[in-house]
């Protein structure tokens, strides 16, 4: 049985890479921890300016952001495993 991935696990790895965090990217956005873990967890979507932001702060590729900010956090073409 597979394990569910968190909301955003690639964008999660990105920031892994680059060393950032929720924190730093709140600092970066100038808005609340709470407000952008809310949005990781995919309880509330992230505005354009904050995508597009947080897409300049890792440089992510304007042709990459869907694959970094998927509809609802989810990559809903990923399948479990039989």
């Amino acid at each position: 049985m597979m394990m569910p991935k968190k909301p955003f696990h690639k964008l999660r790895g990105r920031m892994y890479e680059y060393g950032v965090t929720i924190n730093s990217i709140a600092e970066h956005l100038g808005k609340s921890i709470a407000y952008v873990s809310h949005r990781f967890n995919g309880k509330y979507p992230f505005n354009l300016s904050d995508v597009y932001s947080i897409s300049r702060m890792l440089d992510i590729d304007k042709k990459d952001i869907f694959t970094y900010f998927p509809d609802g956090g989810k990559d809903w073409f990923i399948k479990d495993e039989v």
